[in-house]
């Protein structure tokens, strides 16, 4: 009989050599072995693909095709894993130290979607997130922030019961699903106070917040109404605009009191 791998470590890699060099080897120095690792290169013509032969026997396996973009990509790998859990660490991103995957294997049991810290780093700024830092998680939290990929471990049989990532979007079809899961199909959520994986915010998704938005407001309109949908967008216009709202800590607390106001509508609505 097969022994399947609690993680399947999926690294989705287009022409970044030295970011898939630098994720490799992060993966490489982890003292947890129970995972797969599976490389989705978008036929790269740097030298990423030298790269993946020269690693090969750390690499359960890996395929080079052109793709339609980097959701298109995500479902190749999470198609093509074995494990329990997915975990998405794209080129350029890496764990913290070579614990970070002993740290969070023990919470990977009875839940969906379990999560923990990251680090933003942008050139040499540096800043640690914990997300919602919260197993209760309402649609208000996702007004003002997302779960990053690079901080969940999710569920393979998750992404068969409803949809895998929405193809048609380029940059918020991680959140939109996020969204789906946890506030409408009211996925069983963890999180676990411990870093896990350093995040590149170099990419596209970090650097085109107009189109980012106007993918979440379709995707809120559709699924929960117009009138939700602008609620959205002027909420997300006042932090756009006036900035860092979670880092003050008056309009913090207001906030974090309407978050447990809509979370509890949110409840009883659905109960």
């Amino acid at each position: 009989m097969k022994n399947f791998p609690l993680i399947s470590i999926i690294t989705i890699n287009l022409n970044n050599e030295k970011g898939l060099s630098k994720t490799i080897n992060s993966i490489k120095q982890q003292n947890f072995i129970d995972y797969e690792l599976i490389i989705i290169d978008g036929d790269s013509n740097d030298l990423s693909k030298e790269i993946i032969k020269e690693n090969e026997r750390f690499i359960t396996l890996w395929i080079s095709e052109k793709d339609e973009g980097i959701y298109q990509a995500m479902n190749k790998g999470i198609h093509l894993a074995e494990g329990k859990y997915c975990y998405f660490l794209n080129s350029g991103d890496y764990f913290t130290d070579a614990n970070s995957l002993s740290r969070i294997s023990p919470f990977l049991k009875e839940f969906e979607i379990i999560y923990g810290n990251v680090i933003l780093e942008k050139g040499r700024s540096r800043k640690i997130t914990k997300g919602f830092a919260s197993d209760q998680i309402s649609l208000f939290d996702f007004y003002t922030g997302t779960l990053f990929h690079v901080s969940a471990f999710i569920l393979r049989d998750q992404f068969y019961k409803d949809q895998f990532y929405d193809e048609s979007l380029k940059i918020s079809s991680d959140w939109t699903w996020f969204v789906k899961n946890i506030i409408k199909n009211k996925c069983k959520v963890k999180y676990v106070n411990q870093l896990i994986a350093i995040y590149d915010l170099s990419g596209i998704s970090s650097s085109n917040y107009q189109l980012a938005q106007k993918e979440r407001e379709s995707f809120i309109e559709a699924n929960f109404g117009k009138c939700v949908k602008e609620d959205y967008n002027r909420f997300a216009e006042i932090n756009y605009k006036y900035g860092r709202l979670w880092e003050n800590k008056i309009t913090s607390k207001i906030l974090h009191y309407m978050n447990a106001i809509l979370w509890r509508i949110e409840y009883l609505f659905n109960k």
